[in-house]
């Protein structure tokens, strides 16, 4: 419909006669389905374009929600100041029109940004903050997302106790609901506790049920993150085989879904695979890489800081070339050498 209306001159009318507006309410509409798809490069050109002829009226809750889904979007990859920026904007506008759930929203989303910056401490607060406005609105579905987010400052911050505690109760608001999506992702966010506390038949329980919920909507962000949580319990659990398929296919899914923190967590997940099969030349060229990406969250880039520092004093030197290798290759050619038997072989 946007296109025949594109194609008709619709963007080009003057903005007294809406026809503007409808052609970039359109754009928004098709930016929200390719982003339950998980094709974030589209979704992004569609809400531009539409956030383009939507200025041209007085602001409102349109454009300030399509201000903060560009902003999930640059979020997701990796881009955290135009994300910032993004939130800003989008906060600026709902506090001109006194709206407190859309203010509550991009706080929401702030925080998200300020754990992946590694500020734990204003994310905390943040999110506190706006579990106080939700509770007092009766909203479940921002408690929930709350609930979701502090028990991520925790589990960061390995209280596995308190994360776990929070976890459950998201779960219990969701769990009833028709709503899938949080459903599954609730679970993966379980599973990571359990894995943590070394309850590995746990894990692997709640992210076959979150693959299986994900898989069964179509939602390739959440089947992305069960795969790493699955690979992650194998690995743990000394099944590197079974651990480097889900790898592999949890970065293929994120890669595809344009989630390149997440791609990075995968990869460094697969380093330590590396290293633990003694393969240390390897391991020590992915992390590096991995290490070297601006858009890698403060949690991977602490994890693989580590992992690199345990293998450097074998290697001394030979990190340098053996990381000059991976350097050279774009995301997606790393994922796919690593998809290849061949390379498997070598390291094995």
């Amino acid at each position: 419909a946007a296109s025949i209306l594109e194609a008709s001159g619709f963007n080009h009318l003057p903005p007294a006669s809406n026809a503007p507006f409808v052609l970039g309410i359109l754009y928004l509409a098709h930016a929200r389905h390719c982003r339950a798809l998980g094709q974030n490069k589209t979704a992004h050109a569609q809400i531009t374009k539409g956030l383009h002829l939507l200025a041209l009226y007085p602001e409102n809750t349109e454009t300030a929600d399509a201000w903060h889904n560009l902003g999930q979007i640059e979020l997701q990859m990796g881009s955290l100041d135009a994300a910032e920026g993004a939130f800003q904007h989008s906060l600026r506008i709902y506090r001109t029109l006194e709206q407190p759930t859309g203010i509550a929203s991009n706080l929401i989303s702030l925080g998200v940004l300020a754990k992946n910056r590694g500020d734990f401490s204003q994310a905390a607060a943040l999110y506190t903050e706006c579990l106080s406005v939700f509770d007092q609105r009766g909203d479940q579905r921002g408690i929930w997302t709350c609930l979701i987010n502090l028990g991520n400052i925790a589990n960061v911050q390995q209280d596995y106790p308190g994360a776990k505690s929070l976890y459950a109760q998201a779960y219990a608001i969701i769990q009833n609901s028709a709503d899938k999506s949080r459903q599954a992702l609730t679970l993966v966010n379980l599973g990571s506790v359990a894995r943590e506390i070394n309850e590995t038949g746990a894990a692997m329980q709640y992210y076959q049920e979150s693959l299986r919920i994900s898989e069964e909507i179509g939602e390739i962000r959440i089947q992305a993150a069960s795969l790493d949580g699955l690979g992650k319990t194998c690995l743990t659990q000394g099944d590197f085989e079974a651990a480097r398929d889900y790898l592999l296919k949890a970065s293929t899914f994120a890669l595809e879904a344009n989630l390149l923190p997440q791609v990075l967590d995968s990869l460094a997940s697969l380093g330590r695979l590396l290293a633990q099969r003694g393969r240390s030349k390897q391991a020590a060229g992915i992390l590096t890489y991995v290490l070297a990406q601006p858009y890698c969250p403060d949690h991977v880039r602490q994890f693989a800081l580590r992992e690199l520092e345990a293998i450097k004093t074998q290697l001394q030197d030979a990190i340098l070339d053996t990381a000059q290798e991976f350097q050279e290759l774009t995301l997606d050619a790393v994922i796919a050498s690593l998809r290849h038997a061949h390379f498997w072989e070598q390291a094995e």
